[in-house]
């Protein structure tokens, strides 16, 4: 399952050669000399203003690729990303901020990739979630928590499985032990966004998937983590959208699509996951 602030964190290097270096908290003492040999070593600083009074980054350049320790601020003047840099590369500490100050993410990288520890946090400093990478890749048991950092959710990443072992809700009771149980998402109002029933860590039985609003948006089952079964799915204003049939995670059976008005749009059949037999496409 993806949670909120998952993924990919780190800002892209904005590179100008032509500017001039003002600061750096750690300057030469994170490249060795023997690195520095024979290489050229230019300090820089970008701003976001003409004036030059609001910082962008900062930061060193050997032989003209990012080395050392590198800042980025936002318009504000509000320090956001704090990154190790060998040869171009995030490659080491990297941390991430909010704009109050607080650590949004703190990790490790490795030539240019997630690698290692990274834990996440709200704007007020609880525990938000944590988990390691394996260059780039999720791995091993990652934590999930609400923004009071009581416990929300625990799964298990093996290369591009997921499981999901244990889950709460926002009032401490487990929802899902040892891969069994049922998981709810809920919009930030409060009302249900998704209900689905897991058994050995994956999806297998009913799912419903709701509006914010609380109308249903799509129904249906997984068996085995896939798809299976009659999929029903509805506009927002609770006029169906679309309905089809799964075996064992591909498309099988009857096809329909319809309008938001409710007239039909297409009908058609699958078989093995293709389209297949006569298909029909309407206009309004």
């Amino acid at each position: 399952m993806h949670m909120p602030g998952m993924g990919g964190y780190f800002r892209p290097v904005m590179i100008l050669r032509s500017a001039s270096f003002s600061h750096l908290m750690f300057p030469l003492l994170l490249i060795t000399p023997v690195a520095l040999a024979g290489q050229v070593v230019q300090p820089f600083v970008e701003h976001w203003d003409a004036k030059k009074t609001i910082k962008k980054s900062e930061g060193l350049f050997v032989s003209g690729r990012e080395w050392g320790e590198w800042s980025f601020y936002d318009p504000q003047g509000r320090l956001v990303e704090r990154s190790e840099f060998k040869s171009g590369e995030r490659d080491g500490h990297v941390i991430l901020f909010h704009d109050n100050g607080q650590v949004k993410h703190d990790g490790w990288f490795k030539r240019g990739v997630e690698d290692s520890v990274r834990t996440s946090r709200y704007r007020d400093g609880d525990l938000m979630e944590q988990g390691s990478y394996a260059m780039g890749r999720k791995t091993g048991p990652w934590m999930y928590y609400f923004h009071d950092s009581l416990p929300m959710l625990r799964e298990v990443w093996e290369d591009s499985l997921v499981l999901v072992t244990d889950a709460w809700d926002s009032t401490g009771v487990q929802t899902i032990a040892a891969g069994n149980g049922t998981l709810r998402a809920y919009y930030a109002s409060g009302n249900l966004q998704e209900e689905s029933t897991y058994a050995q860590g994956v999806k297998n039985g009913p799912s419903a998937v709701y509006y914010p609003a609380g109308n249903a948006q799509a129904k249906g089952r997984y068996r085995g983590g896939v798809k299976d079964g009659l999929w029903e799915y509805w506009y927002s204003n609770g006029e169906p959208e679309k309905k089809e049939g799964f075996v064992n995670g591909a498309l099988e059976g009857p096809y329909q699509l319809w309008f938001r008005n409710g007239a039909v749009n297409v009908e058609g059949w699958h078989r093995g996951g293709q389209k297949d037999s006569l298909w029909t496409w309407y206009t309004t």
